[in-house]
């Protein structure tokens, strides 16, 4: 049994794009990654900071998760999570909503996940992935991992055994989980989403960038400070992680929907600066990431200047957007 005709789009996060590609098989109307990303203020960044002792504490998230919910919720479809305690009981969910033709999202444990050697050194965090199809015989279940962390991101379309599954998605040890929405009132709204309306969030997301301008400096006099706050041990316990969140949880991301939004309007000249501001991003990323391992502060006040320098950059690039038009509906 196997669900074929799941669209492969690739997206910027595990369970924001798993949840759209799903979304789009159950109604055609579904709005995309930027339009979902603009109405639901997708730009709005939660950062903390400030008044930490460590780097373990460090949140830097745009929280693309919260999205789907507010989304959800807007339009009155009930969802929830639904926990089992017992394999069984989980893998029966499962097949049932496959041979009613529903895709499942359901949670994993990054670490314990073998289709792709990004998994094999990752610390443990839950991953989403999605089940379309299984076959009891042979012991498997068909599988799509729409954001594997890798720069640049891939999709993963495959297989996995049952038995694998069983210790794969059990999370904290103890449960399963498995994301439940209103299928039947997902399939009867519209979703229309006007060219006006694009405009309008558009802008509106300009805006909000522009008021978070001052995070985004928090995040510079972090990095330039870090030696003398935290010590050479706490960064290389802790880095790493505040640099997976920059590069999958908020910053990154959130650029790469802008720079398709350009892109799917034919604003070529400020998809290319989108372009290379991703680039720099990385770059910086790769940079902390060397820094974690043989922190020096000399390369910490380096990679201060180069966010500080990247940031006014932004902000020009952001500013030519909000003049922009949109060339074509966005129904």
């Amino acid at each position: 049994m196997k669900i074929n005709n799941l669209s492969l789009d690739q997206g910027v996060a595990c369970y924001y794009s798993s949840f759209i590609n799903v979304a789009k098989f159950h109604n055609e109307n579904m709005m995309g990654e930027d339009y979902l990303f603009l109405s639901e203020e997708g730009m709005a960044l939660q950062t903390n900071i400030d008044d930490i002792h460590s780097l373990k504490d460090v949140v830097i998230s745009n929280n693309l998760n919260k999205l789907i919910k507010t989304f959800l919720e807007k339009y009155s479809i009930k969802n929830e999570y639904n926990q089992f305690s017992e394999f069984p009981l989980f893998l029966e969910y499962i097949f049932n909503e496959v041979h009613k033709s529903n895709p499942i999202i359901i949670m994993t444990n990054s670490d314990l996940l073998s289709h792709d050697q990004s998994y094999n050194y990752n610390k443990r965090r839950t991953h989403i992935l999605v089940v379309h199809g299984f076959d009891v015989k042979m012991g498997i279940l068909h599988f799509i991992d729409y954001f594997i962390p890798t720069f640049p991101a891939k999709i993963y379309n495959g297989c996995m055994s049952i038995n694998a599954l069983k210790s794969t998605a059990l999370i904290n040890d103890n449960l399963y989980y498995a994301f439940y929405f209103d299928i039947p009132k997902l399939k009867k709204n519209n979703f229309s989403y006007s060219t006006t309306d694009y405009i309008h969030d558009l802008k509106k997301c300009v805006d909000i960038y522009m008021s978070e301008l001052s995070k985004m400096r928090g995040i510079s006099f972090l990095v330039n400070n870090a030696m003398e706050r935290f010590g050479e041990n706490d960064i290389k316990n802790h880095l790493q992680e505040v640099v997976y969140n920059i590069m999958y949880n908020s910053i990154i991301p959130c650029r790469t929907i802008l720079k398709n939004i350009c892109n799917n309007n034919d604003w070529l000249d400020s998809r290319d600066k989108f372009d290379k501001i991703i680039s720099e991003w990385y770059s910086i990323s790769l940079a902390l990431i060397k820094c974690g391992i043989v922190p020096k502060d000399i390369k910490f006040e380096k990679i201060s200047e180069k966010i500080n320098t990247l940031i006014d950059r932004e902000k020009e690039v952001m500013s030519v957007l909000r003049g922009k038009d949109v060339m074509h509906d966005s129904n």
